[in-house]
């Protein structure tokens, strides 16, 4: 496994000092590795290694779950002053799309003021800046013209990196990737875009999006239930929203209410690192928990069979925090926040990014989600093998997909920290999930996935594998569990940050979510 690009080159060794003295020559022992200096950006995906590319697929980042100027709460409540996009917010946005090199952002905004504008002005294209827009083709549809953008990053911040952005909203669900309008007039549109029914989910098809629920945690199981069976396509397994405000964290998730006011303290005194404060884009790491709520209605729906994409949700607003944290950036700012997560997507190798290749991967189920505050997932895989029942051999059911019972699953691990890094304690933690299928009715009650498989490695266990040219490679036999569906999920111990966590980095020595991965379905 190649070493992470983000991360810094390790200190050369210190030369052997000879002595001139007739004492016996000593040597300085060598100074320990330089630690991990903090990137405020994200390397690039086409510079990640990806084993997903020997089947012809690479993966590419980008947020689900994002307001701009055309949500009416965006910008601290003044998305559009005196009618005009408030630009100032409008020029964070792309700066933070830009420096996380994000490759694709799915916008959501709300109804209001969504629905108010015209369709080709929701995706942000200023041809001004050398954004260009990506239009239909071959579309019957009269409605549909504009289906995407594709934002040009400046050269001070990402040059050659391009954003592309396809529009949707979030308000009871939230369809991402729309064609079209739903309505021919405001009032019409703010009706359909804030409806919930099994009607809704049809008509936002109609329109091309695909359906996710939002805050999935809020949402009733039966109504969860009512919608997957109309076609929902995918719902959040973690929300940001959620896992901060007080009303949510504590009915919703079951955690202290006030744990994430709390967790944030020690970013909230304004001292610098240099100053031993705390790296200020560490404050995720001050409440982020499992939204366990969002996992189990998941699993549970996954249960009656129900094929769903599970997302991260960023919810940004630019209106939450606006004063400045030690670094000077506010503390809710877009880029900041675009740090901390991300969703991955797998698309065929060589395919160039547009609406309908996201629109694709999405309904396949080609997903998973990951907090790449701590690093990025290169080396991650997730598939089955299973035996084609022909001379060619075997085949593979790569995410979202199906595969007989008997199949193999591998789990390829990633390393989201430095390879220079050592130390006995627990560092990954590896948990295969089995969801078993029962009857199709309706589910009443949570069903909670089982653990079948888990491996927790050391800095020292990734050492020794890497020494032996091989990636932390876990296989598990089916047949010996059932059919269902088979989801990864990994948590990580940031030993790696300690070090940019002030002075009590102890607090910060425990396991925090890092990735969750689609299901392989097995019959």
């Amino acid at each position: 496994m190649r070493r992470m690009r983000w991360f810094p080159s390790l200190r050369s060794l210190s030369l052997l000092a000879a002595m001139t003295s007739c004492a016996e020559p000593t040597v300085e022992s060598p100074p320990p590795p330089m630690p991990l200096s903090w990137q405020k950006s994200l390397p690039a995906t086409d510079s990640l290694h990806w084993q997903q590319a020997a089947r012809g697929l690479r993966g590419v980042r980008g947020i689900i779950h994002l307001h701009s100027v055309f949500s009416h709460d965006a910008c601290d409540g003044k998305p559009q002053p005196n009618g005009t996009a408030n630009a100032p917010c409008l020029d964070n946005l792309r700066r933070g799309l830009c420096a996380t090199r994000q490759d694709f952002a799915m916008l959501t905004d709300h109804a209001t003021l969504m629905a108010d504008s015209a369709f080709s002005d929701l995706f942000l294209t200023d041809v001004a800046l050398g954004d260009a827009a990506e239009r239909a083709t071959a579309d019957p549809d009269p409605q549909v013209d504009v289906v995407g953008s594709r934002l040009r990053c400046a050269d001070d911040t990402a040059p050659g990196h391009r954003v592309h952005i396809a529009v949707g909203g979030e308000n009871e669900l939230m369809p991402v990737g729309l064609r079209r309008h739903l309505g021919a007039d405001p009032a019409s549109r703010h009706a359909a875009m804030q409806a919930a029914t099994p009607d809704a989910v049809r008509a936002f098809h109609a329109a091309g999006g695909v359906v996710l629920v939002a805050h999935g945690e809020s949402h009733p199981l039966e109504q969860l239930s009512t919608l997957a069976q109309a076609g929902l396509d995918g719902m959040e397994v973690y929300n940001l929203h959620a896992n901060i405000d007080p009303k949510i964290r504590g009915p919703y998730l079951g955690l202290d209410p006030l744990g994430a006011i709390t967790g944030l303290v020690p970013w909230l005194g304004g001292r610098s690192v240099s100053d031993g404060g705390p790296e200020p884009d560490l404050a995720l790491l001050g409440f982020l928990a499992p939204n366990q709520s969002q996992l189990d209605k998941f699993d549970t729906l996954l249960a009656a069979g129900h094929h769903l994409t599970p997302t991260l949700g960023s919810d940004i607003h630019e209106n939450t925090l606006k004063e400045p944290l030690a670094d000077g950036e506010r503390g809710d700012g877009y880029r900041r926040l675009m740090r901390w997560f991300g969703n991955y997507l797998l698309i065929p190798t060589g395919t160039a990014i547009s609406t309908e290749v996201l629109r694709q991967a999405l309904l396949s189920g080609r997903a998973f989600g990951v907090f790449e505050l701590f690093g990025p997932p290169e080396g991650f895989d997730f598939h089955a093998l299973y035996s084609s029942g022909s001379p060619s051999g075997s085949r593979t059911a790569e995410l979202g997909d199906q595969a007989p019972l008997g199949a193999r699953l591998r789990v390829a691990l990633p390393r989201p920290f430095p390879a220079a890094l050592r130390g006995a304690e627990p560092l990954l933690r590896l948990s295969l999930r089995y969801v078993p299928l029962r009857d199709k009715s309706p589910p009443t009650t949570l069903l909670r996935s089982e653990e079948v498989l888990a491996r927790t490695l050391s800095a020292d266990e990734f050492a020794a594998e890497s020494r032996a040219e091989s990636t932390p490679v876990l296989e598990f036999d089916t047949a010996g569990r059932g059919p269902g569906a088979y989801r990864v999920e990994i948590h990580i111990v940031p030993r790696h940050l300690l070090h940019l966590l002030g002075d009590m980095p102890d607090a910060f020595r425990r396991e925090y979510p890092y990735l969750y991965s689609a299901p392989v379905w097995v019959r």
